[in-house]
């Protein structure tokens, strides 16, 4: 663990389109260090107030904005930033080099949860997304690199969190197809099995509105609808411990139902099935795969996702997967490595 009483800054983005998990896993992180966290986030406003309850500075999206950050730090003698800002847009417009270059050559330590399509170049990377170093396409001689499934932080090490109570008996779903779900994908899925015999609790950024005509279906069986948005990591993992079976997206939150042994429905895209990150976590086979056309599903995907409600015997060969790749024990034996690797 890190020092009592010392600060370390995090950097992260939060808004409808890059969602929440980046800003989630940062907190699960947090919660394992003792030293004072100072928040810096970009993104937008509003969506940032509703997520995080604790104080931040906010970030613009100027280049200048990290200079600034940069400047902050140096002048409160804050030597250590977590960064977590590896979204498709930063990369693919390179930006992410440009603010973790402000921070390098500053001579602040870059500590980084990073995407393996990136150029690899902080102090200390995470990867939680590939198993191994050889996948990454660029990299410089001085980065400690960790690699692997098991620095998905989801889980606070100084807590009892885990838990394991799978029914073979379907009742419960939950639904969070990202932390935001600026597609309303996992409202067109609700509707496509709201009068089936189960209890919903579905997971948006956008509230979900009864009254609409294409919601009726939803109306007529709101008693057993629940509806949140925006919610912490701690009532995220919360949901996940009450829940029978997931249906969730591309995001960090698979990585959440493997930690807690659920068996769940992973809904994805073509375009998804080409991301190196993704075929890495299907090698885990741990859950039931669904590809949709363009956020939409056809009959033929909607009825497979009856047979794996009904099938506890391909649930429960996804729930040994996870067990075996997602042991809880050596998951908190690595990341305590972690946790020591950043304290030094």
């Amino acid at each position: 663990m890190l020092a009592p009483n010392k600060k370390i800054a995090f950097r992260t983005h939060i808004s409808m389109k890059v969602g929440l998990g980046h800003f989630s896993r940062l907190e699960s992180l947090g919660s394992n260090l003792k030293s004072k966290i100072i928040w810096f986030i970009s993104g937008d406003r509003k969506i940032i107030k509703k997520v995080c309850k604790k104080k931040f500075f906010y970030v613009g999206e100027r280049y200048s904005e990290d200079k600034k950050v940069v400047q902050y730090l140096l002048k409160n003698n804050i030597k250590k930033v977590v960064m977590d800002l590896g979204f498709e847009k930063n990369i693919f417009s390179k930006k992410i080099y440009r603010i973790q270059n402000f921070y390098l050559d500053s001579k602040i330590k870059l500590i980084s949860f990073d995407d393996v399509r990136q150029k690899i170049m902080s102090d200390i990377s995470i990867i939680p997304s590939v198993s191994s170093t050889r996948l990454i396409l660029k990299k410089t001689k001085n980065s400690k690199i960790f690699c692997g499934h098991e620095y998905n932080f989801s889980l606070n090490l100084k807590k009892k969190q885990y838990i394991n109570n799978y029914k073979s008996k379907i009742k419960n779903i939950l639904i969070s197809i990202s932390g935001t779900d600026a597609e309303d994908v996992g409202v067109k899925i609700l509707r496509l099995l709201a009068n089936k015999s189960f209890k919903f609790t579905i997971v948006s950024g956008k509230r979900v509105d009864f009254n609409l005509k294409k919601n009726k279906i939803l109306k007529k069986n709101i008693k057993k609808i629940k509806t949140l948005s925006f919610i912490s990591k701690k009532n995220m993992l919360n949901q996940i411990k009450k829940t029978d079976l997931g249906i969730c997206g591309p995001g960090v939150i698979k990585f959440d139902f493997s930690i807690f042994q659920k068996p769940f429905v992973l809904v994805l895209t073509r375009k998804d099935l080409k991301n190196i990150q993704i075929k890495e976590f299907l090698k885990f086979k741990n859950c039931k795969t669904i590809i949709t056309q363009k956020n939409f599903l056809r009959p033929v995907e909607i009825n497979k996702i009856f047979e794996y409600l009904k099938s506890s015997k391909n649930q429960n060969k996804n729930i040994t997967n996870s067990k075996k790749f997602f042991n809880v024990k050596k998951l908190f034996e690595k990341q305590r490595v972690l946790l020591k690797t950043i304290n030094n």
